[in-house]
């Protein structure tokens, strides 16, 4: 079983879901993600090196594209001991 397609396998940190993103629309760079999402690449880079969280409106688009809650991405992210949303 692929983890990145699973929705029952509890990502622990925004890179586990930038990275599941990734893989659901068929894209391998972070920069293509922002586009896809409307957001600019560096939001992207801030979210990996742990400067920030995704927004409301990030999380809307990360529920769109991984097929889960937000509440789910939330609580993933606050889990793996990263800075809390």
């Amino acid at each position: 079983m692929d983890v990145y397609t699973c929705r029952r396998v509890m990502m622990e940190t925004i890179n586990e879901i930038v990275n599941a993103a990734l893989v659901k629309i068929e894209k391998e760079s972070d920069r293509q993600l922002a586009l896809h999402m409307g957001i600019s690449p560096q939001t992207v880079s801030n979210w990996r090196s742990g400067r920030n969280a995704p927004d409301n409106y990030a999380l809307m688009e990360l529920q769109k594209i991984l097929g889960m809650d937000a509440r789910e991405i939330v609580a993933s992210v606050r889990s793996g001991g990263r800075r809390p949303l």
